[in-house]
């Protein structure tokens, strides 16, 4: 395949990917090629204070203001990842202030971030389910994830689970609750 055209000795490949969808197949195909001194993986850390301020200011917000109204609203779980922050920010640049609940805050996230169009091409079928529908099987994935301490869900079809995952199998299956009526 293609990586076993680069020449080693002349390439740096860097790949940004969150540590939850790294594809394991990927990792092998790496370390067989480079050998295992030749790849490393690196890991972000949460986003810090000035990074939200930084973030904030490049959306035309006062960064004082953002920081400040996030503090009241107990949100920092929320701006320290780039996906919630961004969820935030979206809300703050809308025009309207911040939901004054965390719990409000993320439900009205999930709803906008469900309501999105994938735009990646692992997705190649059309989204079949409502909106409610779509988050309910967010909150039994949320549950799944938290409760089982769990910190990404693998979802290819024969994903081998690296530690911390859960599988789709492990969640799938049962009924779920939308709009007063059930659906599989």
């Amino acid at each position: 395949g293609v990586i076993q055209e680069l020449p080693k000795e002349r390439v740096r490949l860097v790949i940004a990917c969150r540590a939850g969808e790294f594809p394991q197949f990927l990792q092998e195909a790496l370390e067989a090629h480079f050998g295992p001194q030749g790849v490393n993986r690196w890991y972000m850390a949460p986003l810090r204070q000035k990074d939200v301020h930084m973030a904030a200011t490049e959306n035309n917000l006062d960064g004082d203001a953002f920081l400040s109204a996030v503090r009241e609203r107990e949100a920092q779980p929320l701006a320290a990842r780039p996906i919630t922050l961004d969820l935030l920010l979206g809300e703050a640049t809308s025009g309207s202030e911040l939901l004054p609940d965390i719990w409000l805050l993320y439900e009205r996230g999930c709803d906008r971030m469900l309501s999105e169009r994938p735009d990646s091409s692992r997705f190649t079928q059309t989204p079949t389910l409502e909106l409610g529908q779509k988050m309910a099987v967010a909150g039994r994935i949320a549950c799944v994830t938290i409760f089982g301490a769990y910190t990404a869900v693998e979802i290819g079809p024969e994903a081998a689970k690296h530690s911390g995952a859960v599988g789709l199998e492990d969640i799938a299956g049962g009924q779920e609750i939308a709009g007063g009526a059930s659906f599989p």
